[in-house]
């Protein structure tokens, strides 16, 4: 799993700068993409669907489940699902 933040590593949500969160599935089925602050506490999740063997991805804006713009700080990316159980650090600044 790769992590993308913005051109300089990581996502500026000053600048409108997306986080990529790209994959590759061992198997076919769903991917779950949750978005944890560092506390533990569930600010995004999203589900999506993949192939094996083909990179697929989830673009986050920097919102949280309600809409609203998420707190500059470090945030915790899981993938889980299609063979996959990897958790990646981002940070956010603003």
């Amino acid at each position: 799993m790769k992590v993308l933040g913005g051109r300089r590593g990581y996502a500026d949500l000053r600048a409108a700068e997306p986080v990529d969160v790209l994959f590759n599935p061992r198997e076919s089925g769903a991917v779950t993409v949750r978005i944890f602050t560092v506390r533990g506490r569930l600010v995004r999740e999203q589900t999506v669907p993949c192939t094996q063997g083909v990179q697929t991805g989830f673009s986050w804006n920097g919102e949280n489940a309600d809409g609203g713009r998420v707190a500059a700080g470090v945030y915790l990316v899981r993938v889980t699902g299609a063979g996959l159980n990897v958790t990646k650090r981002i940070a956010v600044v603003q």
